[in-house]
């Protein structure tokens, strides 16, 4: 398994396909896939500062309000027959999934009136991935594949090499690229990259 880990998210599956092209003609490397993404469709609100500061407001204000619709916000708590029931605010469904309703939010000002958060923020839906990975605070994508007639050492470290292609030199050799290279418990070879320096 080779995995990228990296803060640019536009960057990852391009690197991992040079990642996978490089490793692909590696003798005895078999079922080589990049972990598959479906990008869903998701609402995204953002702020506009410029507007949001016109009228008093935060990025905390908006916050708060677009995530108390779409997402929910607790304001307390029910008990009964020794049980805890957590009380959530939030927009009925029929809002939630449109958007000329969500940029029509009122949104209440420091100054004691409302402005509609379309007019300080742009909420527009955009594809996401169904599933994001991270580990120290990095999105990671997993490169994997199985090993067939070979030892899995032998394979590891000529897939480490790159079978002697410029990217695997460069995955090994670029000077401020941080690198670690270890076998997890599962026996599988892993490579870190940052993907932006590559």
């Amino acid at each position: 398994m080779v995995a990228i880990w990296t803060a640019l998210p536009w960057a990852m599956r391009s690197k991992a396909k040079e990642v996978e092209a490089a490793i692909s003609s590696v003798p005895g490397v078999v079922n080589l896939k990049v972990e598959p993404q479906i990008l869903v469709p998701q609402i995204e609100v953002r702020l506009r500062p410029d507007a949001a500061e016109r009228f008093g407001l935060t990025a905390g204000h908006v916050r708060r309000a677009s995530t108390t619709l779409l997402k929910g916000a607790k304001v307390g708590e029910v008990y009964e027959d020794q049980k805890k029931f957590d009380v959530v605010v939030w927009g009925v469904p029929s809002v939630r999934s449109d958007s000329a309703a969500i940029r029509a939010l009122p949104i209440d000002t420091p100054s004691g009136t409302q402005v509609r958060l379309g007019d300080v923020a742009d909420v527009v839906v955009a594809p996401t991935p169904s599933e994001i990975k991270r580990e120290n605070a990095s999105r990671r994508l997993d490169i994997t594949c199985n090993v067939e007639g070979r030892d899995l050492g032998s394979v590891a470290q000529q897939s480490a090499m790159g079978s002697g292609s410029s990217l695997g030199r460069q995955l090994l050799d670029a000077s401020p690229m941080p690198i670690v290279r270890h076998y997890r418990e599962t026996l599988c070879y892993v490579l870190h990259a940052k993907a932006r320096h590559i």
